[in-house]
């Protein structure tokens, strides 16, 4: 028998200690994550608030599935996926398919992975929740942290402003309008604020002392801001959660009640109703001081009046250049393309490309097509436009899954009082998002979408989710998950250098520096950046800056490309019909304006260009009748070629009548006025026939 005198015994570490340290990291990789993330910040991006931060997430998300593939050293993997996961699951899915209809699949990818990271994002936040108990306590510090960044950069913000010259005569919105933090407006500031309250509340249930402070101080904070910034839409989440809350908190209390069999007490159902008034009252007396509530009720009365007498698109008009016109003429627009493509969607980010066709019009700054939208801020029927209504189906019915978990946990009888009600205000916080979600877009914001993905995880973990899916992963499969994710990051790496070099072109524009903004342009242009925030194209701005450097060649070539990549911009048809009738192809010109007027028929631009061009083709009677429906008709520019047009006309009638009596009759006329044909051709409605009597009758 060999002897092992002298030999140090192996030592050996139990798998569940191992486990235990590895845990540990998934931990330390969320705190580190959010402790990080109020600073990702870059106005030298176009999404200075999301680019940046999700790109820095995917890094992080790849550490946490190379922790996993380390951790596990057996061939698979089991996973315990609560049932409920499963709708959101099929919603990525299906998200995910429509990138092959999409006119963009790399810009589609990249927005569906804003999601995958998310989903990501979950999975730790799950790791970590089971790996240590003071998890939760944990992750209050990091939102009492992050609530404080961003409440010392807004008051710094606001300081700012105070500092302008004029800032004696700037109202409180005025001054809190341009109030971010470090995210893009006060409404994703609000939005965030109103998600993170629930997790700042969780010290309340805990007998340290400090850990109360810090919750009592953070819930403070955080609704002090919430109503400096005036967010109407975050302000009447608030309200609803609120209510919601006093509602199923008074249930539980009748519940208790009548199945205790004890003899009911009024007196609690009346300080329930007066704690009720009092917080309504103190609440909508706060609103009427800001002068949110004198808003709020303005733009209801708009909205009742636009719902009495529902607004016609095809009528121009500066009354409704109002927001509350611009949400109901997108939802209206939004139904339209739903109707079209009610199963499929028209494909990840590819609602902001197809909605001008579906009536974009009925103010003047709509109708120039000066304002593009990227989403109609409804995410219900953002989801519904992009995904079909299947999608919509299933991201609903996962937000009610999580209602009815949360719901039913706090109205158990049996269930600790402490977590119950931290479930209670979680579940509440799914509510207000679900309000936000009408009149916004918080699903596509990093932190309003991660803090619901957090709050959402805590509600499964505080619940202890017994109805649940056991999975056996392959460790190979976990493998390709991990190459995916690298993937995704150079994805977003390569999104961040897009945004950078554009933001850089567009700062040599402003410096009339258009050979470097063709450059930047060049650099900027990628598989996941050919269209801007706007959809307006890369090609475009090229083309734009070409024309400016007097290459019409290349200015041509760049507007072409760019009706290919957004075959529903007005403007890059209306440019390229210009540029076609300064070479005085008429013909392409008019081919390149009725493309424009085919998708906005209001589009005063392209009506007014197309009269011209069918004038310079020699359709006369075309070209007024194109100019007939050019709405400003006082403008001198007007005038001057409407005469000029009119004066041709009355030239070819008086060739063939050789009427020279007329002719000196008009000729003096015209000496004595120069817009005598005008006053005439308008006196009689811009009818071109009645036109030509009136002036037959001139002579005597």
């Amino acid at each position: 028998m060999p002897s092992n005198k002298g030999n140090k015994p192996e030592k050996h570490i139990p798998a569940s200690e191992r486990t235990n340290n590895y845990s540990s990291l998934y931990l330390i990789l969320l705190i580190t994550m959010l402790a990080l993330m109020p600073f990702i910040y870059s106005n030298e991006l176009m999404e200075p608030e999301n680019s940046l931060r999700y790109f820095t997430f995917s890094v992080f998300i790849l550490l946490f599935m190379l922790i996993v593939l380390v951790q596990k050293r057996s061939s698979e993997l089991n996973i315990t996926i609560p049932k409920g996961y499963l709708w959101l699951v099929l919603l990525m899915i299906f998200s995910g398919i429509s990138i092959m209809w999409s006119y963009h699949p790399g810009e589609a990818f990249y927005e569906w992975t804003k999601h995958i990271l998310q989903l990501g994002g979950m999975l730790l936040v799950m790791y970590a929740l089971i790996s240590s108990k003071e998890t939760i306590i944990r992750l209050q510090w990091v939102a009492f942290y992050t609530l404080l960044i961003f409440t010392m950069s807004s008051g710094y913000q606001i300081y700012e402003a105070t500092q302008t010259g004029n800032s004696g005569t700037l109202t409180i919105y005025q001054l809190i309008r341009g109030v971010h933090g470090t995210l893009s407006n006060k409404n994703f500031l609000g939005e965030t604020f109103i998600m993170m309250l629930p997790i700042l509340s969780f010290g309340f249930s805990e007998k340290n002392r400090l850990i109360k402070l810090v919750s009592i101080i953070g819930l403070s904070v955080a609704l002090i801001m919430i109503f400096i910034l005036q967010s109407s839409s975050v302000l009447f989440a608030l309200f609803t959660m609120g209510i919601t809350m006093f509602a199923v908190y008074f249930l539980k209390k009748l519940l208790n009640r009548s199945s205790s069999g004890k003899r009911k007490n009024p007196w609690a159902g009346i300080w329930m109703l007066v704690s009720v008034l009092i917080l309504s009252v103190s609440g909508l007396w706060t609103l009427n001081r800001t002068g949110v509530l004198e808003s709020s009720i303005s733009k209801l009365k708009v909205a009742y009046h636009y719902m009495a007498d529902i607004p016609d698109p095809t009528k121009i008009t500066e009354q409704n250049d109002n927001s509350v016109y611009d949400r109901i003429i997108l939802a209206r627009a939004s139904l339209k393309l739903i109707a079209d493509q009610p199963l499929l969607g028209v494909g990840l980010s590819d609602w902001r490309i197809d909605i001008p066709r579906y009536g974009i019009s009925g103010t003047p700054t709509l109708a120039t097509g000066r304002i593009r939208f990227e989403h109609p801020h409804n995410e219900y029927l953002f989801i519904a436009s992009e995904s079909g209504l299947p999608g919509l189906f299933l991201w609903i019915m996962f937000l009610l899954w999580v209602l009815a978990i949360g719901f039913r946990y706090f109205l158990s009888a049996e269930n600790n009082s402490g977590s119950r009600l931290n479930v209670l205000m979680l579940t509440c916080s799914v509510v207000a998002f679900m309000i936000i979600s009408l009149f916004g877009y918080p699903r596509e914001r990093f932190y309003s979408y991660f803090f619901l993905l957090l709050n959402i995880s805590l509600i499964v973990f505080l619940t202890k989710q017994s109805n649940s899916i056991k999975i056996s992963v392959h460790k190979f499969t976990v493998l390709f998950s991990f190459l995916f994710f690298i993937v995704i990051t150079y994805t977003h790496a390569i999104r961040i250098k897009s945004e950078y070099h554009f933001k850089s072109a567009l700062k040599h524009q402003f410096q009339k520096d258009f050979t470097g903004m063709i450059d930047e342009l060049d650099m900027a242009r990628s598989f996941c950046f050919k269209l801007d925030m706007t959809s307006t194209p890369v090609y475009w701005y090229q083309g734009m800056a070409s024309y400016v450097l007097n290459n019409p060649q290349a200015a041509e070539v760049f507007y072409r490309k760019a009706t290919k990549d957004n075959p529903y911009h007005i403007h890059a048809w209306q440019d390229l019909g210009s540029l076609k009738e300064k070479e005085h192809d008429y013909s392409g010109a008019i081919t390149a304006y009725r493309h424009a007027l085919e998708i906005n028929p209001y589009f005063h631009d392209a009506l007014y260009n197309m009269g011209v061009a069918q004038y310079n083709s020699g359709q006369i009677d075309s070209a007024l009748y194109y100019l007939k429906l050019y709405p400003y008709k006082e403008t001198s520019r007007f005038k001057k070629d409407i005469a000029t047009i009119l004066s041709t006309l009355i030239s070819q009638d008086l060739r063939q009548t050789r009427d020279t009596v007329l002719m000196n009759i008009l000729n003096d006329s015209i000496r004595s006025n120069r817009i005598f044909l005008v006053e005439q051709y308008l006196s009689v409605g811009e009818d071109p026939q009645k036109f030509r009597e009136k002036i037959v009758a001139l002579k005597p």
